[in-house]
C-alpha cells in the first residue's frame, strides 16, 4: 500500500513540476525523479491523469495568447505580424494562399477524353516549336550581332 502511496505523491508533484514547465513533459519529468516512460505508462492506466497535460497546454496556449495581445497593443511590429498572419489570415493577411473547391471542399478534377489529350498534346508541341524558334533567332542574333563588331 505504500507504494501506492508513494506514486501518488509522486503523480501530485508531477503535475506541480508539469504546471511549472507549462507542460513540458521532460522538465517535469526530471524535477520528479521519473522517467519519461513512467509519466507515459501512468496516463496509459489513469485517464484523469493523463487529461491534466492537455488542461496545462490549453493553460500556456492562453498565457503566450495574452503575452503576444499584450505586444500588439505596445505595437510591437514583430507581433502584430505574427498575429495578422495567423488570427488575421481569413482577411487576407498571408503569404500564402490556400485554394479549394466550392464551399471549402475538394477540388473536383476530371479524366480528359482522348480529343482533349490530343489537343492538349497539340499545344505542347506549338509551344515548344515556338520556344525553339526563338532560342534559334537570338542565336542568329547573337551571331549577326558579333559579325558586325
Amino acid at each position: 500500500m505504500a507504494k501506492i502511496d508513494n506514486m501518488d505523491i509522486k503523480k501530485k508533484h508531477f503535475n506541480e513540476a508539469l504546471k511549472n514547465s507549462l507542460g513540458n513533459i521532460s522538465t517535469a519529468c526530471s524535477k520528479v525523479g521519473i522517467s519519461r516512460q513512467t509519466y507515459y505508462n501512468w496516463c496509459e492506466v489513469d485517464p484523469e491523469f493523463a487529461s491534466v497535460l492537455s488542461e496545462i497546454k490549453e493553460s500556456a496556449i492562453d498565457l503566450g495568447e495574452s503575452s503576444l495581445m499584450e505586444l500588439v497593443k505596445e505595437k510591437n511590429v514583430p507581433a502584430v505580424i505574427f498575429f495578422l498572419k495567423t488570427i488575421g489570415k481569413n482577411r487576407g493577411y498571408v503569404e500564402r494562399i490556400e485554394t479549394t473547391g466550392k464551399d471549402g471542399g475538394a477540388i473536383q478534377t476530371e479524366e480528359l477524353n482522348e480529343s482533349q489529350i490530343r489537343l492538349y498534346e497539340r499545344g505542347i508541341k506549338n509551344i515548344e516549336a515556338a520556344a525553339v524558334a526563338r532560342y534559334k533567332a537570338s542565336l542568329g542574333e547573337e551571331s549577326g550581332n558579333n559579325s558586325m563588331a
